[in-house]
């Protein structure tokens, strides 16, 4: 697990192949045998096949489909605190450089689109999906396009951080949707969970050389 740089990395996709099946092998034949209700966990790069992350999430969910499970998919979640590492997301790592450095440095432009959802939204989803038995593949998402430039501009003003755009243009990815959680929809706002989330990074940083105040 971790955020695209790296989950895209060419030099770690054997390892990330090696460990997903390993990972797999090992899980899947103790649900078939339990035959407990279950949810696993997909993500919208299910519909690419890429990168191992993509095809081993796909094979996930065939295997789940297979022994009745609950499919679900993510798009781009952020709200649990993240240590800055090679696996950070871009949230966290536009948080993180936001309270270091005071400045957000983006390696695109930031046009490129995503949809962004909040953890506790997350979680709320998974006990729907999975208390529904739901078949077939489901978003757990906020169904919002918002450009990454626009995460890092609201990061910004709650830090009083400067937003550093980069100059290679990012893609969006023109992923299917597959369908909503009956039920269920995201409740808190992008403004509202990037609120949450730099409380959350700056009451975690404890020790560390930040800046705890805007």
């Amino acid at each position: 697990m971790g955020g695209a740089k790296y989950l895209y990395r060419e030099d770690i996709q054997f390892v990330q192949l090696d460990s997903n099946l390993k990972l797999m092998l090992n899980v899947f034949p103790q649900l078939q045998a339990a035959k407990t209700p279950f949810l696993f966990v997909s993500s919208q790069l299910a519909e690419e096949y890429d990168t191992v992350y993509g095809s081993t999430k796909r094979l996930g969910e065939v295997w789940t489909h297979l022994l009745g499970g609950v499919r679900v998919r993510l798009w781009n979640v952020y709200g649990a605190y993240e240590p800055p590492s090679e696996r950070s997301h871009v949230v966290a790592d536009f948080i993180w450089q936001a309270l270091q450095n005071k400045e957000i440095r983006m390696l695109t432009t930031g046009e490129e689109l995503r949809q962004f959802i909040f953890i506790d939204d997350v979680c709320r989803g998974f006990h729907q999906a999975l208390r529904l038995r739901l078949d077939g593949i489901y978003d757990v998402t906020s169904f919002e396009w918002v450009p990454v430039r626009r995460v890092a501009e609201i990061i910004a003003e709650l830090t009083g951080a400067k937003v550093v755009p980069g100059d290679r243009r990012g893609s969006t990815p023109i992923t299917p949707m597959r369908g909503k959680v009956t039920g269920w929809a995201a409740s808190v706002t992008l403004e509202q969970g990037l609120e949450k989330a730099v409380a959350s990074f700056r009451n975690n940083a404890g020790g560390t050389d930040v800046s705890l105040k805007p």
